[in-house]
């Protein structure tokens, strides 16, 4: 399929992190072609929080992060507190409610609400998306960014890697956005799984 689409910004990745960046890019006056390899949207937000959704926590705070720049995890929480993201979500008509160690989760208890309601506001703000559409390579020409995909040739002035880890496989994840971002000339750091659970006999 030789499609030539043209845009502001091109997002790779349907998940929480592309559909709420589509949200926020297209309020900012870009417009946003949204590329998801998956046939549905927000196959892992679905499978989040036991399939409740857990969005986010009321009492996040740096120290509980561990990182070699302490000062980005500052910046990145001092930017979308608690009370950010509960108004985020509230402007969308998603209210938020208060579950135990102060996780917040929608109302409804169900993630599906959460994938309908980012999906219809990307979609009212004029976001275009385009499912089954795997990113095959990306290169760089004249300021612009080049896409060769199953569905055609994609180009943006401007790109964003949003397509997750290689957690989940079956849900459709890969290392191909670490992968893209390497060969644009990004230096990775090691990634290993980090969602584990630890017993011990100490109450600490």
């Amino acid at each position: 399929m030789n499609i030539t689409t043209q845009t502001n910004l091109i997002i790779v990745g349907a998940g929480a992190s592309g559909l709420l960046a589509s949200i926020l890019a297209s309020k900012n006056g870009k417009s946003v072609l949204l590329l998801e390899q998956n046939t549905k949207v927000g196959k892992k937000i679905l499978v989040s929080g036991n399939g409740k959704c857990n969005i986010g926590n009321n009492n996040i705070a740096p120290y509980q992060y561990h990182s070699s720049n302490p000062p980005f995890i500052e910046e990145v929480l001092a930017g979308y507190d608690a009370q950010i993201i509960k108004n985020l979500f509230a402007d969308m008509g998603l209210l938020l409610i208060e579950g135990k160690e102060g996780k917040l989760f929608p109302m409804s208890m169900q993630a599906s609400t959460v994938v309908e309601i980012l999906l219809y506001e990307a979609q009212r703000l004029g976001v275009k998306l385009i499912c089954d559409c795997t990113v095959e390579s990306i290169s760089k020409e004249q300021g612009l960014f080049i896409l060769q995909t199953t569905q055609g040739q994609k180009r943006a002035k401007e790109l964003l890697l949003a397509s997750g880890s290689p957690a989940v496989p079956k849900l459709g994840g890969s290392s191909s956005g670490l992968e893209m971002a390497q060969s644009l000339g990004h230096t990775l750091i090691p990634t290993y799984p980090s969602l584990v659970q630890l017993c011990s006999d100490e109450p600490w």
